[in-house]
């Protein structure tokens, strides 16, 4: 009877410690939209608040994490370093271990976006998107005649984006300064 009790104090104390593993990792609030970095290249990152208020810029995507445009996920991540990483990749491998909460941006908010040509891909006949696939429309014709005029110059401008009111819809450019 007492070696039984030894092993059950053993099972235990192993499904505690592994209880305790799933909530080893940081918890980020991840925001409704993607910001321009670079680090190797041009890119649109992830970006999480931590509830210390400090933000996180994600260079390399969360494993098992899908990003949605207008979405706020809470979610809770894991952190595994990358041995002998290729020379333009992380030494650290994100990893999603659960979905907190996930609540939609109200239906009239809208993003700022500072960026260059180099962000955007396509034009007006084809269609406009942002580097990483994500798809945009223009909110009128005089919208695409300055995004136009925009991507025919070098630099950095501003570019203010509604959500759509259906997921999966193109982005809407609102404004161009």
């Amino acid at each position: 009877m007492q070696r039984w009790m030894g092993v059950l104090r053993l099972v235990c104390l192993a499904a505690v410690g592994l209880v305790g593993c799933q909530e080893e990792g940081e918890q980020y609030e991840i925001v409704p939209f993607k910001t321009a970095c670079q680090g190797e290249g041009i890119r649109l990152c992830l970006l999480g608040l931590q509830p210390e208020q400090t933000v996180g810029t994600f260079f390399e995507e969360i494993e098992g994490f899908t990003f949605r445009w207008g979405t706020i996920q809470k979610v809770r991540v894991s952190q595994q370093e990358v041995k002998d990483p290729p020379q333009d990749g992380s030494s650290i491998r994100y990893i999603l271990e659960e979905i907190i909460e996930t609540r939609q941006v109200p239906e009239d908010a809208r993003i700022v976006m500072y960026i260059s040509r180099d962000y955007l891909t396509g034009n007006r006949t084809s269609g406009y998107s942002l580097i990483d696939s994500t798809r945009l429309t223009c909110a009128s014709s005089a919208v695409c005649d300055a995004l136009e005029q925009k991507l025919g110059s070098p630099g950095k401008f501003e570019m203010t984006l509604r959500y759509p009111s259906t997921e999966g819809d193109p982005l809407i450019i609102e404004r161009l300064p």
